[in-house]
Order: structure tokens, then C-alpha cells, then sequence
């Protein structure tokens, strides 16, 4: 499932194509998500444009006119800018038409074709989008469904998904201090509480127990063990964890590929997870694994020893 990096490498893909675009019209080709796509969502983002692109834990929030969409992505969810003549394949479950500002020379062109946008390149920007430089397609593609796509015309932020999550990781509020008091009293595994979205959003299994590994913390001990200066080491490792996953467009262990449809690279940084029965990089003592609320956790048992 695509975690906070992978989420905030899609958001930052999309913004400046998508900021103030309007979408023109809206494609449905299965509405049987997670929850179905609404009826009237054709209907209610027609014409609308899209203000600003944000991220709430590992949601992405299309801000718009009078509402917001609201995108998860799923176990294997992907949002793409495409060429408009291209065709739709089996899992493409939806598209956004989206009409840029007519002004050519201010086009912003998509992912490594940046270059195209100054004037003397627009036949260059034709040929890639066809007759209308300026309009392009959002695509929603998810093989296995487990994504959603909804809307809301009221505070996106008091939305029933969005409402009961904890603080981002990356904000300057999240610190030592801030996670020993939501680890107070709590005798679950600080893997199990890393990964609590009413706590922090956004850690899940990969990056917990790359910082878990960083700050030489076992991933068993419980949340209430810690110490106020192994959660202040901690929320370092976190964030430094995630803002590298960030630079290297996030982790592709099998689906997840960035809106330039490319996989993310940070896999080739992972230090513990995935290597189980590998040598610890930094000890050479055998990485084991061990399952920590149903999911698999793998650390040190030298360098992560309490």
C-alpha cells in the first residue's frame, strides 16, 4: 500500500499541472471502488476548477470550487497525467478531462517534458497532446479496487476519514515530547503504535521499521518503555526516513508508480525490511523476522537488542 512518501510524491508530481485547471468532464468507466463513486459526481465537478492539490496522512485532497475530492489510493492505486488520445486499459477506472489556461507560452507541461513549454517548442507540445496543447487527462487506475474516490462539499477536514488522524510526521509539532505522551501508558509494540493513524499518519510497515532500525529501537518493546530521549531519537530517524523515501520518489516494491507513471527508488535504500536471513548492514549479525500485529516486521537482534 502506497505510504506518506509515496502519496506526497504523487501530490507533488500533479500540482502544478493540475492547479488551476478546470475539469472540463469526467469519465466513469466502474464506479465499484471501495465505495462506489457517487452518482452525481460527474454532475457536481463539471465545470469546476481545481484551486490547490493537498495531502492529509495519505489521502490527496483536489480542493475545488465548492468541494473537495477525496483520493486514496488503495493497495494499488495510481494517478497518472496522460496525452489525451491515449486509450483507456482494463483497470483504468476513471478519468478527469482536464483545460489549461489557453495561454501556450505559460503552459506548464508535464513530468520530464518541461522544456517543450517555451514557445519555440509548441509543435513539440501539439504532437504530445494533439490538436489542444492545453487539455489533458487525470487518470485513476487500481487493479484491485481497494481505492476510493469521494466527495465531500463540506469541511474536508471534519470528514469521517479525515477527522480521527493523528499529526503528519513531517510538522514541526511532531516531536519527542508530543509522541512520549501518546506512547504513555500504552503496552502495545512501538512498531504497532508507529503505525496508529490516530497517533502519526502516514508510517506504515516500510518506513516504521527503517526508523525503527535507524534509531536502534527494538520494534517489540512496548510504547510505554520509551524513554523521552529514545522518542526524541526516534522522531529524528522518522523524519529522516521519510524525507529521503521522499528525494527518491518513494518505495516500488511491486505497484506503486508516480504520476509519470515511474517507480520510486528508495526500495534500493532499505536497510532491514524485506532482508530478512540478509546480514545487518551495519553489525553483520543475521536480520530476523518476526510479525508484530499481523504484519511482518524485520530488525536486528544486535543493533535493535532493547
Amino acid at each position: 500500500m502506497p505510504e506518506l512518501p509515496e502519496v506526497e510524491t504523487i501530490m507533488r508530481g500533479l500540482q502544478k499541472s493540475v492547479t488551476g485547471a478546470e475539469i472540463c468532464d469526467v469519465v466513469v468507466r466502474r464506479d465499484q471502488l471501495r465505495w462506489p463513486i457517487p452518482d452525481n459526481f460527474k454532475s457536481k465537478l463539471k465545470y469546476q476548477h481545481i484551486h490547490t492539490l493537498t495531502r492529509r496522512g495519505k489521502y490527496l485532497l483536489f480542493n475545488l470550487t465548492s468541494g473537495t475530492i477525496i483520493v486514496h489510493l488503495g493497495m494499488s492505486g495510481s494517478l497518472r497525467l496522460l496525452n489525451q488520445n491515449q486509450p483507456a486499459t482494463t483497470h483504468d477506472h476513471l478519468d478527469l478531462i482536464l483545460t489549461k489556461d489557453r495561454d501556450r507560452n505559460n503552459f506548464l507541461f508535464l513530468a520530464d517534458q518541461t522544456r517543450c513549454a517555451q514557445t519555440k517548442d509548441l509543435p513539440k507540445i501539439e504532437s504530445y497532446f494533439g490538436h489542444d496543447p492545453n487539455q489533458l487527462i487525470l487518470r485513476y487506475n487500481d487493479p484491485r479496487r481497494f481505492g476510493a474516490i469521494l466527495w465531500t462539499e463540506e469541511n474536508v477536514m471534519e470528514h469521517r476519514l479525515l477527522a480521527q488522524l493523528g499529526i503528519e510526521p513531517l510538522e514541526s509539532g511532531f516531536t519527542g515530547d508530543y509522541l512520549q505522551s501518546k506512547l504513555s501508558c500504552r503496552r502495545k509494540s512501538i512498531k504497532q503504535l508507529l503505525m496508529d493513524n490516530k497517533i502519526v499518519v502516514g508510517i506504515g510497515n516500510i518506513y516504521a521499521t527503517e526508523a525503527l532500525f535507524l534509531a536502534k529501537i527494538n520494534p517489540k518493546i512496548s510504547g510505554e518503555s520509551l524513554t523521552a530521549a529514545r522518542c526524541h531519537k526516534l522522531i529524528i530517524a522518522i523524519k529522516q526516513i521519510l524525507e529521503s523515501a521522499i528525494l527518491h520518489g518513494g518505495t516500488t516494491l511491486k505497484d506503486f508508480v508516480n504520476s509519470e507513471g515511474k517507480p520510486g527508488y528508495f526500495s534500493q535504500k532499505l536497510q532491514v525490511y524485506g532482508r530478512a536471513g540478509l546480514s545487518c548492514t551495519r553489525c553483520t549479525a543475521i536480520l530476523q523476522s518476526i510479525i508484530l500485529g499481523q504484519r511482518n516486521t524485520t530488525f536486528c537482534p544486535s543493533c535493535q537488542d532493547k
